[in-house]
């Protein structure tokens, strides 16, 4: 709320300041959106009625995508991301979307908390 109102107020002044307080805002707004899909999926998962989507995907890009979603906030707290990956890139079978809501929780946690 305080980025909007930043902006609202002409806090923010040059044309850079608005767009980098836009891009938090939309960041924010899509971190939002993720916990309430979570929030829903723990509704199902409790109910019962939870189903895996799976396909055959790559693990490589799966996780270079994830990865590459968290540098600019690793970056910001001095934290360096790396993916380490020594085996062939394969496709498994997998579900591609749970599998990343499972990795950036785990990226998200290991970033706030380093």
């Amino acid at each position: 709320q305080g980025y909007s109102e930043a902006i609202m107020d002409d806090i923010a002044e040059t044309q850079e300041e608005k767009k980098e307080l836009a891009h938090i805002i939309y960041d924010e707004s899509l971190r939002m959106s993720r916990l309430v899909n979570e929030l829903l999926d723990l509704a199902k998962l409790e109910g019962g009625h939870f189903n895996l989507n799976r396909s055959h995907s790559s693990l490589l890009t799966l996780e270079n995508k994830v990865v590459h979603k968290f540098n600019g906030i690793a970056k910001e707290s001095d934290i360096h991301l790396e993916l380490d990956w020594k085996a062939k890139d394969e496709d498994f079978c997998f579900d591609s979307d749970r599998l990343e809501q499972v990795l950036t929780n785990l990226i998200d946690n290991a970033i706030r908390h380093t």
